[in-house]
Parts: structure tokens; sequence; C-alpha cells
């Protein structure tokens, strides 16, 4: 078999959902005769998640205490100056450890006889890393890019000196590794309009996925109306048109049998909408909860709630897709509309189009009212198409490429 370096920030189901992507490719990965050899900067407890894959071995590292001093300090300051560490930290606040993660990548790459380095992006410093690593072993390397690099539309920069220098960066990168991985085809054809041939023999297109052994086959109960989103809210991210949505729902009907459950690390900004438009006898906020219990509360409600004032399509979608319910999204036309409206019965609608919203809400409510609400089966083409597993296996026809030409 041969082995794979693979880098990544995090390594651990306690992640948010962009770990799962690289925590299911080690899953599978030794199914298709690739051993990962994991390097990663948090220091988790991990065995217990890939106990059933005895063939993989764990390198686990923290790269430096200066990263928790740091964040430490950075975390005491107001929004207003938190922007101000992209004057100095490109292309991301891990920086500082490029030169020490190439050290060890370097060590570890020698001791164990990589065949090839995998890095998981963000933090795109790893990928620099990687590039100087592949340099010295002569290995190839795959850049594994879960969102867009200098193309992500949530990306901050203080001026246009700083944006070119990005993209240098970038382009160092994209130049110098083997193959780019991205999670949708829209993010491909923008860097190939961008960069054109210099990434469009080697930039490929994984979706994110959902773990079929994951998948929790039970019915909601009954006696409650319940909407669920699971995610955190940042930036542009915001509940607000949905609550303004629900309001005017809940002043129509007045219902006493409807309940909305926000799981994710945005309790405050939830709580302080709620109160706003006096929504909390309906509106729940509850923690980040790990993936496996992820598609329990799935299985529990009547209709998902996805907002995304991007075209991106996060993890999270696809868990929604594979949980057969009913998705209400709240986001523009592009690729994620284009998947709800394949393989989901659904509602799309735009963060403007708050009476829209309200009458989606009461359209579903009313079917589960009368007792219509039924199970919607998802079609076997998506789950053959973005099972893990399967995308597993188009990685790994990837790295069985470069390693054989």
């Amino acid at each position: 078999m041969n082995k794979v370096l693979v880098l990544c920030y995090d390594f651990s189901p306690t992640g948010g959902t962009g770990i799962l992507r690289t925590l299911k490719f080690c899953k599978y990965l030794p199914q298709n005769q690739w051993i990962p050899v994991i390097i990663h900067a948090k220091n988790r407890n991990i065995l217990k998640f890939l106990s059933n894959s005895p063939d993989i071995m764990f390198n686990c590292r923290r790269y430096s205490s200066l990263r928790s001093k740091l964040f430490e300090y950075i975390g005491i300051l107001s929004d207003r100056y938190l922007k101000s560490y992209r004057y100095i930290f490109l292309p991301d606040i891990h920086i500082y450890t490029i030169i020490p993660t190439f050290l060890k990548v370097l060590n570890i790459s020698r001791r164990e006889q990589i065949d090839l380095l995998y890095c998981s992006c963000s933090p795109y410093s790893f990928a620099i890393s990687g590039v100087l690593t592949k340099k010295i072993i002569n290995k190839p390397l795959v850049v594994d890019l879960r969102d867009a690099w200098t193309l992500n539309p949530y990306e901050y920069y203080p001026t246009i000196l700083h944006r070119k220098f990005d993209e240098m960066l970038e382009r160092f990168v994209f130049n110098n590794c083997d193959s780019i991985i991205m999670v949708a085809d829209v993010i491909e054809n923008k860097y190939i309009n961008k960069y054109g041939e210099t990434v469009s023999n080697k930039i490929h297109t994984i979706p994110n996925g959902f773990d079929s052994s994951d998948l929790q086959l039970i019915e909601p109960e009954n006696d409650k109306f319940i909407i669920t989103y699971t995610g955190s809210f940042y930036g542009i991210r915001k509940p607000d048109s949905f609550l303004k949505g629900l309001k005017r729902f809940v002043e129509s009907n007045k219902p006493n049998d409807i309940e909305i459950h926000f799981y994710g690390n945005s309790s405050r900004l939830v709580e302080e909408l709620v109160n706003k438009y006096n929504l909390s006898r309906y509106v729940f906020s509850h923690p980040f909860i790990k993936n496996k219990e992820v598609y329990l509360i799935l299985a529990k409600s009547h209709l998902l709630l996805f907002i995304e004032p991007s075209s991106a399509t996060p993890t999270k979608l696809f868990e929604y897709l594979s949980s057969d319910r009913p998705i209400l999204a709240i986001i523009p036309e592009g690729e994620a509309s284009k998947l709800i409206r394949k393989y989901s019965i659904y509602s799309c609608t735009t963060p403007e189009s708050e009476d829209r919203i309200a009458f989606f809400i009461e359209k579903y409510y009313n079917s589960w009212k009368n007792g219509l609400f039924k199970i919607h089966s998802t079609r076997t083409e998506f789950m053959s198409e973005f099972n893990r597993e399967n995308l597993t296996k188009r990685l790994s026809n990837i790295f069985d490429h470069l390693c054989n030409q």
C-alpha cells in the first residue's frame, strides 16, 4: 500500500463541518490502498473515531505554543481591531507555522517514506509548507481547497497591495502543486478563468458529501412541528430574514405547536434577534453538536432551514439532502440552489422575500397539521454520487494517477 501524508489544521470529530471532509477521506482511503499519515495542529483524541481502521498511522503534532498565545491576544480585541491582523498576516494568521510545519513534514515524510503529499486548506499557509516539502522530497502534492482562496467572497483585504500579495502566494502554490481539488464546479470555473492553462490541466472538483453509515432512519415525532438549522452565523450569513418571516407567520397563525431549533456557535446572535422579534416562545438555541448527533437531529425534524448568502455548497447541504427532509432554502441562484432543486422537496427564496418565507413556513406547517407530511425518498443517483466512500475513490484515483506518471 502507498502512503499519503495528510496535512490539516484540525482532525477531530468535534471539529466543524469543514473538518469532516478530511476525516472521511482518511476513513475510506485504506479501502483504496492508501494509508494516511496525519499531521495536524490541534492535539485531540482521534483514535476512537478511526478505531476500525487499524492500518492508519497517526503523527499528530502541535506546532507551537505561539498559536494559543496569539489567539488569546487577538480574542480580547474588539471587532473593530480584529481585521487589522490582515495588515500583517498573509495568507492567514498561521503564517508563522510555515517553516516549523515544513521542517516537521519533511522529517516525517522521510521517516515514513511517503509517496504523496495531501494538504487540506484552509489555512493556506499549510499549502506553502507543502510546496516547500515537495521541492525537497520530489513527491506529488495535492492541495484540497475546502473554500476558495483569493476568490472567497468573505475574504477581507485592507488594501489592493495585500490582495496582490495573497494572489502571488496563491499562484506560487498553484504553479508548484500537482493537483488542485475544488469542492464545486463554479469555483473550479472561476479559477480556470483567472489562471487559464496554469491550472486547467491539474484542477478537479470533488464535492462535499455525506457518510451513509451516519444516517439515522427514524420518523419525527408529531406533537410539535420542528424546524432545524445546523451551523454557525458569521459575516453576511445571518438569520434575520428567516426570523422576520417567522414573526409574520406567528402573528397570522398564532400556533402553539411549532419549534425552531438552531444548533451552532452563534447562540448570542440568535438570542438577541429572538428577543428583538419577540419569538422566545418558539425559537431555541443550542451549542455546536457532533456529526453523529447532527443526523439524529435532522431525522427528528420536519423542515430544514438552509441559509447561505453565496453559492457555496457546504457539508451541511449534503447532510440535509441525505436526510430526506424538505428544505427551506434562503439562498441566491447558484450551485446550491441547483442541487436542492434536483435532489430535494424544497422551497427556495432570497433573503429579501420575508413574505415568501412566511408563506413557505405556513405551507409546510399546514401540510404537517393536516397529516400530509411525508418523508421524501432521496434519489439513488444522489446517494451514489455524493457518498463519502465514492468521493474518496475519486480522490484515490487522482493519487494513483500522479504516482504512476
